[in-house]
């Protein structure tokens, strides 16, 4: 059964299966590590207001190798006692505190990114 979207659009999975299939393909044939050889690691920047569980998902897949080239440079939560921060201090990955509450959300807004 077509998309609803894509056949909205004019398209029909049968006429979209040979594009994905190259894409497919040509993912395929460049590992990442190839794709990113002699560059700087991608570094992210990583928000969380809880446990962090997707962070915790992150740093797994960075230990585990399934995420090369890659870095967490800061870990930033809005909660101070965030358990997400807790779990970045343990790992040892850098952590900021912007406390947003009483804050225009302009002014949190810049300070985040002028972090990151």
């Amino acid at each position: 059964m077509p998309c609803y979207k894509a056949s909205k659009m004019g398209f029909s999975a049968a006429s979209l299966a040979p594009r994905r299939q190259r894409l497919l393909t040509q993912s395929n044939e460049i590992p990442h590590t190839q794709a990113n050889a002699g560059r700087a690691p991608l570094r992210l920047g990583i928000l969380l207001s809880g446990r962090g569980s997707n962070f915790q998902a992150i740093a797994a897949s960075m230990r585990e190798g399934r995420l090369p080239d890659v870095e967490i440079a800061v870990v930033i939560s809005n909660v101070a006692d965030a358990p997400g921060l807790a779990a970045a201090r343990e790992l040892s990955f850098p952590t900021q505190i912007f406390v947003s509450e009483g804050r225009k959300r302009a002014d949190h807004d810049a300070a985040v990114a002028t972090c990151l």
